[in-house]
């Protein structure tokens, strides 16, 4: 199958792969958890999704929880049932949220990441005139136009 523009079938799938890499990677990376009291945190926060563990040592994923006098109500995720717990029933909570910490340090290193490749590529063969980018001795011009003396000493003329 011929290709048509720049990116043939595997090339296009690993870049595909090595972006949907960084995307979980990072995005997960702004994300933190956090130990919380669900009677004082659901009212002010509103969370769209929390972990809780029963005193009977169950987990639940409660979407879109609310606290309806002294008792924890909300859907059971990938459930239409709808859980109900006592609030003195509830031995842990955890809910996510974005950390700007996490998010601070994932920016800096990005960035620091790029500026050294765009160094290294910017000095790649620096002073070094008769080598080709990949680093070849004596690279050959196909053309004969090379200038260099490539039997001289590595990156003398």
């Amino acid at each position: 199958m011929p290709s048509i523009g720049l990116y043939t079938g595997g090339a296009m799938a690993r870049i595909q792969r090595a972006i949907s890499t960084v995307l979980l990677t990072t995005t997960t990376a702004c994300m933190a958890t956090y130990r919380v009291s669900p009677a004082e945190y659901v009212p002010q926060h509103n969370p769209t999704q929390m972990l809780i563990m029963d005193n009977t040592g169950s987990l639940h994923v409660l979407d879109g929880p609310v606290m309806k006098g002294d008792t924890l109500l909300g859907v059971e995720s990938g459930t239409p049932d709808t859980l109900s717990v006592p609030i003195n029933q509830v031995d842990d909570a955890l809910v996510r949220h974005t950390s700007k910490g996490r998010t601070l340090a994932l920016v800096g290193g990005l960035g620091v990441g790029v500026g050294l490749a765009v160094f290294a590529v910017a000095t790649q063969g620096a002073g070094r005139p008769c080598q080709s980018a990949a680093n070849k001795k004596d690279f050959q011009d196909p053309l004969g136009t090379n200038t260099c003396n490539t039997h001289a000493a590595d990156g003398a003329n």
